[in-house]
């Protein structure tokens, strides 16, 4: 089952479907604003992962917390990869609403998918502390392996026959987890229902954080529909809301440290603006429409990038191990955004041409900026952003509060590719040879400046007031969290139960317990010993893992 999962969702058809949509829009006639906001409206699913991981926690259906939740995102899925095949081109290219909304259905099977399957492996950590951590290694690298076979697919497929092989494969990608699913291949034990749902009503002090949760998925939710809105105005609109909205629960429901780490993780997405579709329609349009560009073919764009990216993912685990787990979050973060907005450069001297004049190829350029130095600073700010993140949880409360996390944060990249879409139009950026004019990209220069090396400028002092300065593997420290009257009275006759760690004795399941729960439960396993572990960066939606060094 964690294979099926890591292996094929998380891994192949994850990166298979994201891949493809870049040439399927292409056929389709799109520009790069239309792909943005359908890979805004695919990726919702993962801002709505803390509402999905409270619900199946306190409501479990025929006593089962993960079964019938993950059966349910699977016929979604289904349903949703054979529309995506079936659906006539003619349909595909009338709006980008159907596109979005088949991948967005997709992409709801495989974050639902992979929150309840994340706290499985953590019952044989504490069952079988000496294979947790090869094992978490073992899912770590299914998943891995399967985002380069998906990538490796992309590539000459889409060159050689289009994207609709890639589209057909999607359909037993979905299928192949049906199945164990349903069969319960996780070896959920049955438990009882009126207790596990009463356990929302007694746990008064988790109600906050079940605010918290449910605000952020009705944000997530209204940003889908904003998605399809023509008006530039509302992606403005909706992230001021949503700083207000959920930076004001943060604030109040969580403790002020961890509330500060969210917003920082969702400014941190946010003003890294997202204009990928425009760069990455530049890198691959033809000579008709950039006579003089890069002229890149999907094989190289997507396969041969994909091989270098992963040596700058291990490069950056390496890096993180070797000399970054005794430096604050703070500080990493200093580094990083420096450094990403030196690497931005790299896509600013090869649109303005620069690289060419003094030699270097495209090919070159892009490998030494977009394919190594992105990775590898993406695989530290993930790991640092997910240790950050499990020291800064309550007590209790881990699970829940990192799926919170991890929505609040995939909601700021959400924002971030509305606002990029509206920066694009604005720039005046044409990226069809059919416009009036053809194709005009000279802007986009100006464009990467502003987005990708200015505004981030600002998530630098921003880490100073809101990421904690204690180094990464020192001593966690207590943990303050502000209670409302409410929550005090209940404190003394708490019912709540600590993810991983039932009481001893217990007649009853213990409830799932996914990422947070999960990371404190593998540093404890593994003997307590930060020096000896690292962590593994995730992907788009989901959690960095902690391996075995």
């Amino acid at each position: 089952m964690l294979v099926s999962v890591f292996f094929g969702l998380k891994g192949v058809l994850d990166s298979l479907t994201i891949e493809a949509l870049l040439p399927l829009f292409r056929e389709l006639n799109y520009d790069g604003v239309a792909y943005q906001r359908t890979l805004a409206m695919a990726l919702t699913p993962y801002a709505l992962k803390g509402f999905i991981g409270s619900i199946s926690d306190y409501f479990p259906i025929g006593g089962y917390h993960k079964k019938y939740y993950m059966m349910g995102s699977n016929l979604v899925g289904l349903g949703c990869a054979v529309a995506l095949v079936a659906l006539p081109a003619s349909i595909k290219s009338s709006s980008i609403m159907y596109v979005g909304l088949l991948y967005c259905g997709i992409h709801l099977h495989i974050s639902t998918a992979d929150l309840l399957c994340e706290g499985v492996y953590c019952k044989v950590v504490q069952a079988h502390p000496a294979v947790g951590a090869k094992l978490v290694a073992f899912l770590s690298f299914c998943n891995s392996t399967g985002h380069l076979v998906g990538k490796t697919l992309v590539g000459p497929i889409s060159d050689a026959f289009g994207t609709a092989p890639l589209l057909y494969m999607t359909v037993p990608l979905v299928l192949q987890t049906l199945a164990p699913i349903s069969f319960n291949f996780l070896g959920e034990t049955k438990g009882g229902v009126r207790e596990a749902g009463g356990a929302f009503t007694r746990d008064k002090s988790h109600r906050g954080v079940f605010t918290v949760a449910v605000l952020t998925s009705i944000s997530a939710c209204i940003a889908l529909v904003l998605t399809l809105q023509t008006w530039r105005g509302w992606a403005v609109v909706f992230t001021v809301f949503v700083v207000l909205l959920l930076g004001g629960a943060s604030c109040y429901l969580l403790s002020r440290r961890l509330a500060l780490c969210a917003m920082f993780f969702f400014a941190d997405r946010v003003l890294h603006l997202t204009i990928s579709g425009a760069v990455n329609f530049y890198y691959i349009a033809p000579p008709s429409c950039v006579p003089d560009g890069p002229n890149f073919d999907y094989t190289y764009f997507c396969t041969y990038t994909a091989l270098v990216g992963a040596i700058g993912c291990w490069a950056g685990i390496y890096a993180f191990q070797k000399w970054f787990k005794g430096w604050s979050a703070r500080t990493i973060f200093w580094l990083t955004n420096t450094v990403r907005i030196l690497a931005a450069l790299f896509d600013y001297v090869i649109v303005r041409r620069l690289n060419i004049r003094i030699g270097i190829p495209d090919k070159v350029m892009f490998m030494l900026g977009d394919a190594i130095v992105y990775h590898l600073l993406l695989t530290l700010s993930c790991m640092t952003s997910s240790l950050t993140v499990a020291r800064s949880c309550p007590p209790k409360l881990e699970s829940t509060v990192y799926a919170i996390v991890s929505g609040v944060t995939n909601l700021g990249s959400t924002c971030s590719k509305m606002l990029g879409a509206v920066a694009i139009e604005i720039a005046g950026i044409q990226m069809k040879e059919t416009a009036p004019g053809g194709c005009d990209f000279h802007t986009l220069p100006n464009l990467i400046l502003v987005s990708q090396c200015l505004l981030p400028c600002a998530c630098i002092p921003l880490a100073y007031f809101m990421l904690p300065k204690e180094a990464l593997n020192s001593a966690v420290p207590p943990h303050q969290r502000r209670r409302s009257k409410t929550a005090s009275k209940g404190s003394s006759n708490d019912q709540s139960k600590t993810p991983c760690n039932p009481p001893q004795g217990s007649p009853t399941a213990e409830p799932p317990c996914d990422a947070a729960s999960e990371t404190l439960a593998l540093q404890e396993s593994v003997g307590g010993d930060k020096e000896e572990v690292a962590v593994v960066a995730g992907d788009a939606g989901s959690r960095p893992r902690i391996v075995e060094v």
